[in-house]
């Protein structure tokens, strides 16, 4: 039996608070939102977000990731800090590639 470590990337997040005006979303966010990947339902504390793997659903206060290919995926909190870990910029694996 061989074994194998998961690859980890640097990834963009931030916690949504809800609602569907971007105040103070990142950039790729409300990209994200004027390509129409992103749509707000239920007075805009759902989002839906397209993905290649289909539609996924987010919820007021959960994390969205933006890994380095642009996917968006949404974690709640416990998923979110088991597995990521906030770095500082010019930490050692830290490169902007988004």
């Amino acid at each position: 039996m061989e074994f194998y470590r998961k690859k980890t990337a640097v990834v963009e997040a931030f916690q949504w608070a809800g609602g569907p005006e971007p105040i103070e979303d990142p950039v790729w966010m409300a990209k994200a939102i004027a390509e129409g990947k992103i749509r707000f339902i239920n007075a805009g504390m759902v989002m839906k977000i397209q993905t290649s793997f289909g539609v996924v659903t987010a919820y007021a206060g959960e994390w969205i990731v933006r890994d380095p290919k642009g996917n968006l995926l949404p974690h709640d909190e416990e998923s979110f800090k088991e597995q990521y870990v906030a770095i500082e910029p010019g930490d050692p694996g830290c490169y902007k590639d988004f």
